[in-house]
């Protein structure tokens, strides 16, 4: 979901996300109401990055699927998780570093409120590996591969038993703390669990008990690395 453009001073200049593998069409098939959309940020206190982040998603969202009211819930209304999400129609996880998001999350009591909402739930990168009843958290930044301590296994909102790695492309060659994280990290992982990696403007649906990928996606499984959905195509997940 490609939601805003950044000029050179990285400003993020929202703009119509289109319908790339349809995802729209699929957007408008499940959302029923269109009062309240809610973003949920991805770090408590980091207002700055969660108003410009957040601000060009509710901008996207009012060019191509516009609703009512728009809400960003971080520390700043914290208190007033309950309300915002519960009386949400489409609530927005955002992206950011996985485990800082995670205790975000965790603080709030974000599962037990979605459980209580009617919304539809849309996930950006760590906000869809957040998703998961058990979130793969593989190390992000410098230092964490290097950190015995690092978990890379966390209590997820529940609403997936999927495993899902955004951003795979940018990741193939990618070297961290002297890892290799395809071949060091990321397959090694794979003897534990199934991991969708996904390429940018592809997506998970899971819907009524049925999940289906749309767009390029492998799928790592058994310390291997397979093609499981094509550019412009569709694969059901059994």
């Amino acid at each position: 979901m490609d939601l805003y453009d950044t000029d050179e001073a990285e400003r993020k200049i929202p703009k119509n996300f289109g319908n790339e593998n349809g995802i729209l069409d699929r957007l408008k098939m499940c959302i029923t109401k269109y009062d309240r959309f809610l973003v949920v940020a991805s770090a408590r206190d980091t207002y700055a990055l969660t108003d410009l982040y957040g601000n060009a998603t509710c901008r996207s969202f009012a060019m191509t699927l516009p609703f009512a009211r728009y809400d960003i819930l971080d520390g700043r209304n914290a208190k007033e998780a309950e309300e915002l999400v519960v009386s949400a129609d489409a609530v927005f996880l955002s992206g950011g570093h996985v485990p800082t998001e995670n205790a975000f999350f965790r603080e709030i009591d974000l599962s037990e409120l979605l459980r209580r909402s009617h919304a539809v739930v849309i996930g950006l990168s760590a906000g869809s590996m957040n998703a998961a009843r058990e979130v793969y958290a593989p190390p992000e930044l410098p230092g964490e591969a290097a950190d015995p301590s690092c978990c890379s296994v966390l209590q997820g909102l529940g609403l997936t038993e999927l495993h899902v790695l955004p951003h795979f492309s940018d990741y193939r060659e990618t070297v961290l703390d002297g890892k290799r994280y395809l071949e060091d990290i990321l397959l090694p992982d794979s003897f534990h669990r199934t991991v969708y990696a996904m390429d940018d403007g592809s997506y998970i649906l899971e819907k009524d008990g049925r999940a289906a990928v749309y767009g390029v996606c492998w799928r790592l499984r058994d310390g291997k690395l397979e093609p499981f959905c094509a550019p412009g195509r569709s694969a059901p997940i059994e």
